[in-house]
């Protein structure tokens, strides 16, 4: 109960005994894109001599289970997508491109693909997982009523993230996963006997969770400059004259040639480096294609760009947009690790026919995340060098005189220590250079290899210095070039931004004096009570529940403002004219001027997300407030351009508190029919989407922008059922009731117009309950025997509401069936009997089925129109059998075969709104873009790769799954 939306994952063991039990199960599943191999183990028993035992004392017991998985393709699908011949894919990566007819530029060779270079897919590549999941638990008793019990879950695994655009071209570059995942408990139980009616019992349990996730390049891990390294480029620069006039230490020179510039690019030579070969590829391949040729093609790093070559920190160029070409690493590397503190105390109470139930619970979570681009460092650092060295040292001339006279003056390039960056003064420290110095670094010289690096010096003379060990590290930079105007190449919170994780806690406004970001350190607690009795033919539990959430974050005081707005009573003191305030206006609501610096009058109001005219007259859209410059808020201080006093703007988030009943009766009518009405609520906290950013409020609050909300409630939910249940005829039951479920505080995106200092979207809790009704009618046939025919059917049918947000979520008929049978063993056999086998005893086979109508989408028909069509219908079928065997005495063997999806059904997941099709948007067939396609370097293989674009496997249901098994019971 509590902090839960739509139900519990329960981990059950089995119940923990003094005899020693031990279990092993060994299964395969098989597809024709997936081989997974699993074997899992179970052993329990006494920690304690059989004298003891046999003494009737309890004694310590013990349960230890685990199981390795190994799969070659986590995610298994229905179709199968072409895939490149292997000799044509590394064809691919040694040769990429080819020369245009225009001697300028390249062409892809990717883009030049046929059908006739393609096989039929299979596997997937680097789509496997690897994983290790654990658990241990031991149970000491002290005395007849009580017990201390610790246990610990574990889950270590490695896998390869399937990345559908990698798949054709690129698939041996996914990013790797890696999971450590451990759960640990401390639990203690007691029972007490206080009377003949009244017994007492209390749990308390402690518990610790830390939950670590790491994505990164398998090739580069986190060294971070490897990701865009390709090799080593020389610039070879001269300097360049226009004649004029200057004087020199006094002396006036008329007609000299005058330095005006250090950087004529002249020549780009290059060394490739060996951590990226598929880059190097690119660029050896430009630099073959123009082999004599460098004038317009590698006089600088901008003609090897727009040429199709690779630099440091370039991207190699999408194949058509549509798939990431060969040798393309990810460009990320993240980190969250999340620790999770839980204690909980329950009380029970047994008085007579009530059973009360007290009890409470504390969590909280830190959460911490790391993740950086990688990949662009080269970029960020080829601008952030040398940045203060643009302009030339113009008060201070040198002469330069041949045979005795003066016929050149130069400057050398002038020193601005206010733009110099950190990065490029750590950088000259590190090399020995002096940090005032003009020396002009080459920073795509660095030869990893031979460890490098070229640089001009002050006169512009080339010169080359050895490093030692790696050259380049994240504790060179500064946060703000990190984080980088909002164009941000790390983001983090628990972590500094050169990754290093926080022991403690900074400070909640710590980002806008260090940058450092506190780790989100969201609080639950909850209380409840439960009384459950019986009176006569009437069952009923009542019970309330107070849950409590605490983002324990700041929030912005105003959604719509980063800087504090004057209210309408500040605003007659402010303004240097008097406002007419109309009567419908509150003094706290907000006021708008024509312009934020010189105000001359007041164009609305807002309260809250109500926005209002200078008549007072509602109205839905705020830029009727714009009068010519912007949508204009009064502010305290018109002159705010990024936060300096962050109290003004936040305030600490107020805490929910949320009351939750719960309800069950049942009246049971001469014991064969039963009345029951159910009424339970839960709520579910925000994740994820409710983080506290203050990065983005001080960089990025622009148009564009995404920025989480964390002033989030809970969302709150509610599910009554009111049914009746009875017996059809003899051992067939049946159930049909009503259902009605609630969601409150429903989250959903919103594009804030109107916002200061600019629009900006965010995440919203809904003011609108959703309501959904419906009715479920289930009819099972329970078998008495120990041998027989079992099974039934649910139907559940939904009356959803169309203007509700998540109705295109929504299956509004679903049908569940199951039917099988048991032949029983020993005297319970029930079967054919061949000679005197009993050939089919303790064989079981049953067959699951499900229907669901298809859900809800919106198509455009060919007038425009809008109209609301259906997916395919879903149906799949189940087959499970096992057969058992006894191997000796105490020992058993059993035998299973599961088939997921039986007769290989299509089902649809996702259809391309147009065409109604998993896998065609009809774009291709478009008459209005024949001649966009025909445009393309190849038509034929753009419509190849278009093609198998849109078969993504994400839009289908898993294929034929065949899982056979061994498990062994002593």
């Amino acid at each position: 109960m509590g902090n839960a939306l739509t139900g519990f994952t329960g981990i059950e063991t089995k119940n923990l005994t003094e005899k020693w039990d031990f279990d092993i199960d060994a299964y395969t599943d098989l597809a024709n894109v997936m081989q997974t191999y699993t074997a899992e183990f179970a052993l329990g028993g006494p920690l304690a001599s059989k004298k003891r035992r046999a003494a009737g004392k309890r004694v310590p017991v013990f349960f230890i289970g685990g199981k390795y998985e190994h799969t070659n393709n986590a995610d298994p699908v229905w179709n199968t997508n072409l895939r490149l011949k292997p000799e044509v894919l590394s064809g691919l990566q040694a040769d990429p491109l080819r020369p245009t007819e225009y001697n300028r530029g390249t062409y892809r060779n990717a883009e030049f693909v046929t059908a006739d270079n393609f096989t039929d897919g299979g596997v997937p590549d680097n789509a496997g997982r690897n994983g290790w999941y654990s658990y241990a638990k031991i149970v000491v008793p002290f005395g007849k009523s009580f017990e201390v019990s610790a246990g610990n879950y574990s889950d270590i695994s490695h896998a390869d993230e399937n990345d559908f655009a990698n798949s054709v071209f690129n698939a041996a570059n996914n990013a790797v996963i890696t999971k450590r995942n451990f759960d640990n408990y401390l639990k203690f139980n007691q029972k007490f006997k206080l009377s003949e009616e009244i017994d007492l019992a209390y749990t308390f349990q402690f518990q610790y969770g830390n939950y670590y996730r790491r994505t990164e390049s398998a090739r580069h891990e986190d060294r971070f400059f490897d990701y865009g390294y390709a090799g080593a480029f020389t610039t070879y620069k001269q300097p360049t004259f226009e004649l004029g006039s200057d004087s020199v230490d006094g002396v006036f020179y008329d007609h000299v040639w005058l330095l005006n510039s250090w950087d004529m690019d002249t020549l780009v030579t290059w060394k490739p480096g060996t951590v990226n070969p598929e880059m190097v590829a690119w660029t050896n391949d430009y630099y073959d294609i123009y082999t004599g040729q460098h004038q317009n093609h590698y006089e600088n790093l901008d003609q090897i760009i727009l040429g199709g070559g690779l630099i440091n920190g370039s991207r190699m160029q999408n194949v058509y947009g549509l798939w990431q070409s060969a040798g393309r690493q990810p460009d990320n590397y993240s980190e969250a690790n999340t620790e999770e503190y839980i204690g909980r105390l329950m009380l029970e109470l047994n008085y007579k026919a009530h059973h009360f139930l007290f009890g409470a619970e504390y969590n909280k979570n830190i959460q911490r995340s790391y993740t950086i681009s990688p990949g662009g460092l080269w970029n960020l650092m080829r601008g952030l060098t040398n940045f203060h060295l643009n302009e030339l040292d113009r008060y201070n001339p040198i002469a330069i005189d041949h045979n005795g006279e003066v016929d050149t003056i130069i400057y050398l390039r002038r020193y601005d220590g206010d733009s110099q960056r950190q990065f490029d003064i750590n950088l000259r420290k590190k090399l020995g250079l002096p940090v005032d110095g003009v020396d002009y670094i080459l920073i795509d010289s660095y030869n990893k290899q031979d460890q490098t690096i070229s640089y001009y010096d002050q006169y512009g003379r080339l010169q080359t210095i050895k490093v030692e060990g790696d050259l380049f590290s994240l504790d060179m930079f500064s946060a703000d070039e990190l984080l980088n105007d909002g164009s941000y190449y790390v983001r983090y919170s628990g972590y500094d931004y050169q990754g290093n994780r926080f022991k403690g806690k900074t400070g909640k406004y710590a980002f806008f004096d260090n940058r450092n970001i506190d780790a989100m350190r969201p609080v639950y607690y909850s209380a409840y009570i439960q009384d459950e009795f019986s009176w006569k033919k009437l069952h009923t539990s009542l019970g309330l529940r107070m849950d409590v959430y605490d983002a324990n974050r700041p929030v912005l005081k105003d959604l719509y403002s980063m800087f504090p707005i004057l209210t309408v009573t500040e605003a007659k003191e402010a303004l240097p004219f008097e406002m007419d305030v109309p009567d419908n206006i509150g003094d706290d609501y907000y006021v708008y001027v024509d312009n934020i610096f010189n105000p001359g009058y007041v164009t609305g109001f807002r309260e809250g997300h109500n926005w209002y005219n200078n008549d007072g007259t509602e109205i839905d859209d705020p830029r009727w407030l714009d009068a010519g410059y912007g949508i204009s808020p009064l502010l305290e201080d018109p002159d705010a351009y990024r936060i300096t006093e962050p109290e003004k703007t936040f305030e600490d988030f107020k805490r929910v508190l949320n009351f939750l009943p719960q309800i069950n009766i049942d009246y049971t009518i001469r014991n064969r029919h039963c009345l029951y009405v159910h009424y339970n609520t839960h709520t579910q906290n925000p994740v994820g989407i409710n983080d506290f950013r203050p990065e983005d409020y001080y960089f990025k609050w622009n148009e564009w922008s995404v920025i989480p909300n964390p002033a989030l409630k809970p969302l709150r939910s509610g599910l009554l059922m009111a049914g009746f249940k009875s017996v059809l005829y003899k051992y067939v039951t049946y159930d049909v009731a009503y259902l009605l479920s609630t969601l409150d505080n429903y989250y959903y995106a919103e594009k804030l117009v109107g916002a200061y200092p600019g629009t900006y979207y965010t995440v919203l809790n809904s003011e609108k309950r959703i309501s959904l009704n419906g009715f479920v009618l289930s009819v099972n046939y329970t078998n008495p025997k120990a041998a027989g025919l079992f099974g039934g059917v649910n139907v559940t049918k939904l009356f959803p509401d169309e203007t509700d947000k998540n109705y295109q979520d929504i299956s509004d008929f679903i049908v569940n069936t199951m039917l099988g049978y048991h032949f029983g063993a020993g005297s319970n056999y029930q079967g054919p009997v061949w000679g005197n086998a009993k050939v089919f005893q303790d064989f079981t086979a049953s067959l699951f089925y499900q229907y669901r109508k298809g859900t809800p989408y919106t198509a455009e028909n060919i007038n425009g129109t809008k109209v609301t069509k259906h997916t395919p219908a879903f149906n799949i079928i189940n087959l499970k059998v096992r057969k058992g065997f006894p191997v000796g005495r105490n020992i058993w063997l059993d035998v299973y075969l599961l088939v997921e999806n039986l007769l290989n059904i299509k089902n649809a997941f996702y259809v391309y709104p147009k065409t109604g099709l998993p896998d065609d948007d009809g774009f291709l067939e478009d008459p209005q873009w024949q001649e966009y396609i025909n445009n393309q370097l190849s038509p034929e293989s753009f419509r190849l790769l278009y093609r198998m674009k849109l078969n993504n496997p994400q839009n289908v249901d898993i294929p034929p799954i065949f899982r056979v098994g061994v498990m062994l019971n002593i």
